[in-house]
């Protein structure tokens, strides 16, 4: 393996890395920001109809809670 590849690779693996860690972080930002609208009385219908998702996965987020 050539050291350009080799280089490469590792650059595209840290640069990925770094991107499931940002994803991450926005998929809890997001279910803290859904957890919390239900919190201040927002219905479970009413979300998934703002968020397209489901009415079980926000009822599963909230008893996980």
């Amino acid at each position: 393996m050539s050291d350009a590849d080799r280089e490469r690779i590792l650059a595209a693996r840290a640069a990925d890395a770094a991107a499931q860690d940002a994803a991450s972080t926005a998929r809890d930002e997001y279910r803290a920001a859904v957890l919390a609208a239900t919190a201040h009385g927002a219905s479970v219908r009413e979300l998934a109809a703002l968020t397209a998702l489901s009415a079980p996965t926000i009822q599963a987020w909230r008893s996980q809670a």
